[in-house]
């Protein structure tokens, strides 16, 4: 691959820039602060990529313009075997609106790959790129991956490339199984197992629940034909209850006559003791007949005659001491004391006392009849007639008392018949309930679904998972076996690559080193039969030898034929003696497209 010509939209500090490169050799000598390493870093980024997020040289954020809004991106024309390709990135505020067009120059018809540009173009990974086609001035980590051993392996052997055979292998495992994430066959049929498996055991369970609700239908149907007999039962009370609270129920004409003896009843109270009040009404009339309205004659009493008839009694009673002729004097006084007393002519009775008779008769009778504007003969025929109604009204209510029916006995009999009615309702409601809980047991019962027909989809999945195990066991026993194969091939380039390395150092260097590399890309040099690492070198020969076996393996890796090497003041640290040294091996890549960049004015053998 060579880089024809690349447009700098917007890269760190280079904005709008074109820049164009012959296929050799391309020295560009700028100060330090022009942009060099930007350049570098910007056909990176073409071939790439840079990373959202982060810091560091491939981070996004590195390379965002200065003092400007324009996007970080550019295009880059190349060619490779004889096609010219555009890579073409912009990004924008976020991923959505980043860009990526990789397609053909002469057709515009875009590139259908999922690698990379650089992975398309020349085969490396990024990590691969930085190791080999890219030498800057900082130290950078050179060691092996994955990318250089299969492709080393595969050019050294000629054998078909590592690369393909594990990515077919690797491929082949992922629709079996992700090494990451959920995914694959067996991921799928896993989880169809734990399905079915819990199918099962639902189906399993279900059917137990079937079991326990044919069971308890059973019961249902015990417990309704003992609460259907408990109704008819019931039933049955309830008539004969109704029956007998009919005919305790007062008639409409009991119902009056109930009406009636309440009112007679009410009317009687309101008498009082009628019959003892008319009884002494009757004495105080037989009396007030019995008095006349003259008064009888009356004896008084003659007074002068009274105080004799005392005064010989005294004298009597002095004098009976004396001689018995005494005697006969006293009782002649005591005959005397009749006649002291005289009938007087016709004299009245005491004042009122007829009208203390009838004014007792008219207070006792009021309490019965109303006597207001009434004489003594009307009051006692209005009190007569009252007695005789109020006697009539007693018989009545006799009478009537006989014919009414208890009410206890009514009473008794409605409660009897509102217990049975809450009872009918009670056994209704257990009915009820005992329907719906049966109903809902049928239906569960009629879901459940057979359990054969589950272990059948079991066993067959159980078979295939078995089946895609094995062959997924059988497809990493043959990557296990291809990577220790490919362990074992990696060391045959190592050979190649120490020797071709030591050629190019030993053709600058005058001293005779040997360089020594183990399968990691440890570096040791060997001199005068002592071998010792690299750190303990100068940092002019580290450089020096780090550019040959750069170049050794660029060669390596593309048979010869190295495309690019980019070199980013990477020779400062070399005298000038090392320095012509290193360019006179530059100078004789002449199928390689090499960029120099520098900001010193020496150029050795690239003069």
């Amino acid at each position: 691959m060579k880089i024809i010509s690349m447009h700098v939209n917007a890269f760190g500090k280079i904005r709008n820039a074109d820049v164009r490169l012959n296929g050799g050799l391309n020295v560009l000598r700028q100060s330090n602060g022009y942009g060099k390493t930007t350049l570098a870093n910007f056909i990176r980024a073409m071939l790439y990529g840079l990373k959202r997020g982060g810091k560091g040289e491939y981070s996004l954020s590195r390379w965002i313009p200065w003092n400007t809004s324009d996007n970080v991106g550019g295009t880059m024309t190349v060619e490779e075997q004889g096609k010219v390709y555009v890579i073409e990135r912009v990004y924008g505020r976020t991923s959505r609106e980043d860009v990526l067009r990789f397609y053909l120059k002469d057709t515009a018809s875009p590139v259908q790959t999922d690698l990379s540009p650089g992975e398309y173009l020349l085969g490396l990974t990024a990590e691969s790129y930085d190791r080999s086609a890219y030498f800057p001035q900082q130290a950078v980590e050179m060691s092996s991956n994955d990318n250089f051993g299969a492709r080393l392996a595969g050019v050294v052997q000629n054998t078909e490339n590592f690369n393909s055979v594990m990515d077919k292998l690797r491929a082949y495992k992922k629709e079996l199984r992700y090494e990451r994430g959920n995914g694959g066959e067996i991921y799928h049929l896993q989880q169809r197992q734990r399905e079915l498996y819990a199918e099962a055991q639902n189906r399993r369970a279900a059917e137990e629940k079937r079991i326990q609700a044919e069971k308890r239908l059973e019961q249902i149907a015990e417990e309704k034909r003992a609460l259907e007999g408990q109704e008819r039962q019931n039933a049955a009370e309830r008539e004969a209850l109704q029956v007998k609270a009919a005919s305790l129920r007062p008639t409409q004409e009991q119902t009056e006559s109930q009406l009636q003896l309440r009112q007679l009843a009410e009317k009687i109270s309101r008498h009082g003791n009628f019959a003892q009040d008319k009884a002494e009404c009757d004495r105080l009339a037989e009396e007030i007949a019995a008095t006349p309205d003259t008064a009888q004659p009356q004896r008084r009493v003659n007074v002068p005659l009274l105080v004799v008839a005392i005064i010989l009694a005294a004298a009597g009673a002095a004098l009976c001491f004396l001689s018995p002729w005494t005697l006969l004097g006293v009782a002649a006084g005591l005959a005397c004391l009749p006649f002291c007393f005289k009938k007087s002519g016709v004299v009245t009775l005491q004042a009122g006392e007829k009208e203390h008779l009838v004014t007792q008769f008219f207070t006792i009778a009021s309490k019965h009849v109303q006597l207001d504007d009434c004489d003594f003969a009307s009051a006692e025929k209005r009190l007569q007639a009252a007695y005789a109604e109020y006697l009539s009204d007693r018989k009545l209510a006799e009478a009537l008392g006989r014919l009414v029916v208890p009410q206890g006995d009514v009473a008794e009999a409605e409660r009897q018949l509102a217990e049975n009615a809450e009872k009918g309702k009670m056994l209704a409601e257990k009915l009820r309930e005992l329907a719906r809980e049966e109903g809902y047991l049928r239906s569960a019962a009629s879901d459940v679904l057979p359990v054969a027909e589950v272990y059948d989809s079991l066993k067959n999945v159980s078979e295939q998972l078995a089946q895609a195990e094995r062959r997924y066991e059988i497809a990493q026993t043959v990557a296990d076996l291809l990577t220790k194969a490919q362990d074992n091939l990696s060391t045959s380039y190592l050979p190649v690559l120490r020797e071709r390395c030591t050629q190019l150092l030993c053709g600058v260097l005058e001293k005779d080193y040997k360089v020594v590399a183990d399968r990691n890309f440890g570096i040791s040099l060997t001199a005068e039969g002592v071998t010792r690492p690299i750190e303990e070198f100068s940092r002019g020969t580290q450089e020096l030898v780090m550019l040959c076996f750069r170049i050794a393996l660029s060669e390596l890796l593309f048979q010869g034929k190295t495309p690019l090497l980019i070199l980013d003041d990477a020779l400062v640290n070399l005298d000038e003696k090392n320095f012509d040294g290193a360019t006179k091996i530059i100078s004789r890549m002449g199928n390689t497209q090499v960029l120099y960049l520098t900001c010193h004015d020496r150029k050795g053998s690239l003069a």
